[in-house]
């Protein structure tokens, strides 16, 4: 990783930090060591500088939305706006996979919108909004298969639950820290993931 690259993490640790209250030195350190991580994976994983910054962003903006939705069963909605901003910059330099950026905000979303209106409380509205604008930043087949390991990562969690700690699921489960999950595994792992689903 270049020093440009650490300095812009190491300021997105220090944003995400500041956000919170409660925030201590153990707490920045945690951050710090998870964003340079994913960072660092996604720097032997990619090409692209340009991805690397854009990915790195979204990671940092998935971490606080992780722990926000831990800690408050919520999803901001402003965030919303900054992601569709992070989006359209994308596809500025991006111009040519435009079509696919426009599936990737409709292929989860719209499913799970109607989902919602047939069995209401299924989802969030805040969960459904953040695949609709991590959709535009990703495109479809990356959000695809983040939707899969998502989906695939949070019922291993409810087994769990269900069957060590002998809770019921009637309590709302944050949903946002699974998404994120599945968006991690997705942006090193997308194509093995799509080979997986189709058995070839």
């Amino acid at each position: 990783m270049n020093l440009l690259l650490i300095t812009y993490n190491l300021l997105l640790s220090i944003l995400i930090t500041l956000k919170f209250k409660n925030y201590n030195f153990k707490n920045f350190l945690l951050l710090c060591i998870i964003q340079y991580f994913l960072s660092y994976l996604l720097f032997i994983k990619s090409n692209s500088i340009y991805i690397i910054y854009i990915y790195s962003t979204l990671i940092s903006i998935l971490i606080f939305l992780s722990i926000y939705d831990i800690k408050y069963k919520l999803v901001p909605p402003k965030i919303h706006i900054l992601l569709i901003f992070i989006g359209i910059i994308n596809i500025f330099f991006n111009y040519y996979n435009f079509s696919s950026y426009l599936y990737g905000a409709f292929i989860i979303s719209i499913p799970l919108y109607l989902i919602s209106v047939i069995k209401p409380n299924s989802f969030g509205g805040g969960d459904i909004k953040l695949y609709f604008s991590c959709g535009f930043i990703l495109g479809y087949k990356l959000i695809l298969s983040s939707f899969i390991v998502t989906i695939i990562s949070s019922a291993i969690y409810c087994i769990i639950i269900l069957i060590f700690k002998n809770k019921n699921l009637k309590s709302q489960i944050p949903f946002v820290p699974f998404i994120s999950i599945g968006i991690f595994t997705s942006m090193l792992y997308c194509d093995k993931i799509i080979k997986f689903l189709l058995f070839y």
